[in-house]
C-alpha cells in the first residue's frame, strides 16, 4: 500500500512504496530534505476487537484425540478381587479351560489320521477333497463355455489340474497345516 505524504514547505504531495518508509528524500520543487513517514496502523475493525477478546481469555487445555498413529496405551494390570475366593475360583476356571483346550487339541490330532508315532496312516477325507472337485467342475464348464463361444481360453486346464492336486492331497491327508 503507497505512503502519501506532502512536503512541510511547499505542500507538494507525493506517493511512494511502503519500503520507503523511514528513508529521507528531497522535494523536487524546493529541494528542502523530507523523512518519508512510516504508514499508520490501519484503526481496528470490530471483528479485530472481537477476535482480540476471544484470544485474551484463559482457554481450557485442548483434548487431543488418539490416531491411529499414536501407540496403543499400555494394558493395565488386572485389579485383585477383594474376595480371594474369587481369585481361586477363577484361578480354578482358567485353568480348567487351559485343560479343555489341550483336549480338543489332542482329539483333534488324533481325527487327523496320526498314530501314536507322529506318522500319518494310510487314508482319510479332508475339505480339500470338496475344494478339489469343485476347481475341477469350474474349469471343465470354464472350458465348455469358452469352445461354445468359439474361444479357447488358457486357465481353464491349468485350473483343472490345480484342482486334481488338491482332490489328491485331500484324499491322502496331505492338508496344509
Amino acid at each position: 500500500m503507497p505512503i502519501s505524504f506532502a512536503c512541510d514547505q511547499c505542500d507538494k504531495p507525493f506517493k511512494v512504496g511502503d519500503q520507503y518508509a523511514g528513508r529521507q528524500t528531497k522535494c523536487t520543487q524546493c529541494f528542502a530534505v523530507l523523512t518519508i513517514p512510516k504508514p499508520a496502523a490501519p484503526a481496528p475493525s470490530s471483528e479485530d476487537e472481537a477476535f482480540k477478546l476471544l484470544n485474551e481469555g484463559d482457554d481450557p487445555a485442548p483434548q487431543s484425540r488418539p490416531t491411529r498413529f499414536d501407540p496403543a496405551p499400555a494394558p493395565r494390570p488386572p485389579s485383585r478381587p477383594a474376595n480371594p475366593l474369587a481369585a481361586d475360583a477363577a484361578a480354578a476356571a482358567m485353568r480348567a479351560a487351559e485343560a479343555k483346550e489341550q483336549e480338543s487339541r489332542a482329539r483333534r490330532k488324533q481325527g487327523r489320521g496320526r498314530s501314536s508315532g507322529g506318522e500319518r496312516s494310510g487314508f482319510s477325507i479332508s475339505p480339500a477333497v470338496g475344494g478339489g472337485l469343485v476347481m475341477m467342475v469350474g474349469a471343465v464348464i470354464w472350458f465348455v463355455v469358452g469352445l461354445a463361444a468359439g474361444i479357447l481360453f488358457f486357465y481353464p486346464p491349468v485350473m483343472f489340474i490345480l484342482g486334481l492336486v488338491a482332490f489328491v492331497r485331500g484324499l491322502f491327508g496331505h492338508s496344509e497345516d
